[in-house]
C-alpha cells in the first residue's frame, strides 16, 4: 500500500509536468521546430558527408595482382602509396574486396607491357570496395594514371576496366552502412542533447524564476518524489522531441543524397538492419535521453532563471559535441577497448557508431548500459539533495 502511494506521487507530479509541456503552444514549437529545420542543417551537412576522412599516412594497401605490368610499381611509387601484393585468383580476390580483407585488384591482359602488341587488346582491370575508404582512395588514383597515361601515350595505349560491368565489389549493405555511421550517430547525440536543455530548463529553472517552484514544494509530497517525478516527465519530453527530429532526419535523408552519391546507392534501405540493431540503438537513445536530462536538470537547479540556466548548460553542450565528434574521426570504426565505455556521453557516441555500422561488441554496449544507469541514478540522488536544500531551491 506504501509503495502504491509513493507511486502514486511519483506519477502525480509526471502528469503534472506533461500537462503543462504539452498544452504550452509555445514548448510544443520548441519541440518540433528542430525537425522541421533538419532540411536546412542537411543542406549545410551535405559537402562535409561527401568528403570521407583521408586514410592514415601509414597506412599499408594491399593489393592483389595478376600479370603485373612493369608499370605498377612505378605508378604506386610515384602517387606516394605504401603497400604489399598478394597473389589471388579474380575470383577470390573479389570476394577479398567484399570481405574488406584488401584494397584493391589489378589485372592487365598478357600483352600489356608489349609495345608492338595490337593496342585494341589491351587491358588493365581494376576493382575495388567503395564502401571502404582506403580502397575507394587507391581505386581514383590508380585509375586516373593509368587513364591520363593511356591518353598521353600513341604507341602505348590501353582499355582500361573493358568488359568489367562494375568494378566496385561493395555491396548496397555496406555502403548503407557506411554512409549512415559517418553522421548519424553524431546527428543523433546533437539532437538528444538539445531536445533535452529547453524542457529541462523549463522545468525547473523556469518554476524558479515565476516563483512557482516554492508552491510545489511545500505540498505533502516527498522532494526526492518531486525530483523523480520531474526527471521521469523531462526524460518522456526530450525522447518526444528526440523522435520528432529523427523522423526529421530519416525524411530528409534522400535530399542528401542527392547532394552526394556514394556507389550506386541513391536510396536509404533501413531492411539492411535487424531488430537486434534497433534494439540496441533503442536502447542507447533511451540511457542517452536519461542522462542528457539529469544533467540538464540538475544544471537547472542551479539557476535563477532560464536565461542563466542556458548560460549554465552552454559548456556541457560544447563538452557533448565533442564527444560527439569523436563518432566522425574513426572513420566509421567504433573503439574496441570496453574501458572507454565507462565514460558517460563518449561511450553513447561509440556505441551508436558500432550498432550503424553493423558491429557488435557485446561487452562495450553493457558496459555502456550500466556505468550510464548508475550515472543517471548518482544525479538523481543528488538532484533528490538539492531539491531539499532550500538555499538552492529558493535562491535565498
Amino acid at each position: 500500500m506504501r509503495r502504491s502511494a509513493k507511486v502514486r506521487e511519483i506519477f502525480v507530479i509526471v502528469k503534472k509536468e506533461l500537462k503543462r509541456f504539452f498544452t504550452d503552444k509555445r514548448m510544443i514549437m520548441s519541440l518540433i521546430l528542430p525537425g522541421v529545420l533538419i532540411f536546412v542543417l542537411y543542406s549545410l551537412m551535405g559537402n562535409f558527408i561527401g568528403k570521407a576522412i583521408t586514410p592514415a599516412d601509414d597506412y599499408e594497401y594491399v593489393i592483389c595482382v595478376e600479370n603485373e605490368s612493369v608499370t605498377l610499381d612505378g605508378y604506386l611509387s610515384t602517387l606516394g602509396f605504401k603497400y604489399k601484393k598478394v597473389n589471388a585468383p579474380r575470383e577470390e580476390a573479389e570476394k577479398k574486396l567484399v570481405d574488406k580483407e584488401i584494397d584493391l585488384y589489378v589485372s592487365f591482359s598478357e600483352d600489356f607491357d608489349d609495345a608492338g602488341a595490337d593496342k585494341a587488346g589491351k587491358n588493365v582491370v581494376i576493382e575495388y570496395n567503395s564502401a571502404k575508404r582506403e580502397s575507394a582512395k587507391i581505386y581514383s588514383a590508380l585509375q586516373t594514371v593509368y587513364m591520363q597515361n593511356s591518353v598521353a601515350s600513341v604507341d602505348y595505349n590501353y582499355a582500361i576496366n573493358a568488359g568489367v560491368e562494375n568494378p566496385d565489389m561493395a555491396t548496397e549493405e555496406d555502403v548503407v552502412k557506411m554512409m549512415l555511421t559517418m553522421f548519424m550517430p553524431f546527428i543523433l547525440m546533437v539532437f538528444l542533447v538539445t531536445g533535452s536543455v529547453s524542457v529541462a530548463s523549463e522545468s525547473i529553472a523556469g518554476e524558479k524564476e515565476r516563483g512557482t517552484i516554492a508552491t510545489l514544494l511545500v505540498t505533502p509530497v516527498k522532494r526526492e518524489y518531486i525530483a523523480l517525478g520531474k526527471i521521469i516527465a523531462l526524460t518522456v519530453t526530450s525522447l518526444f522531441s528526440s523522435l520528432v527530429s529523427f523522423v526529421g532526419i530519416m525524411a530528409s535523408l534522400p535530399n542528401l543524397l542527392q547532394l552526394e552519391q556514394i556507389g550506386d546507392v541513391t536510396s536509404i534501405d533501413l531492411s539492411v538492419y535487424g531488430a537486434s540493431t534497433f534494439v540496441g540503438i533503442l536502447g542507447i537513445i533511451l540511457i542517452t535521453v536519461m542522462m542528457f536530462t539529469m544533467i540538464m536538470s540538475i544544471l537547472s537547479t542551479f539557476a535563477k532563471s532560464v536565461k542563466e540556466a542556458t548560460q549554465f548548460v552552454t559548456p556541457a553542450m560544447i563538452v557533448v559535441m565533442l564527444a560527439s565528434v569523436t563518432s566522425m574521426i574513426g572513420g566509421g570504426k567504433a573503439v574496441t577497448n570496453p574501458a572507454l565505455y565507462l565514460i558517460p556521453i563518449y561511450n553513447c557516441a561509440q556505441c551508436l557508431t558500432m550498432l550503424f555500422s553493423g558491429e557488435f561488441y557485446g561487452l562495450c554496449y553493457l558496459f555502456t548500459i550500466l556505468s550510464d544507469a548508475l550515472f543517471v541514478v548518482l544525479g538523481v540522488v543528488l538532484l533528490a539533495k538539492m531539491f531539499n536544500n532550500e538555499k538552492i531551491m529558493l535562491n535565498k
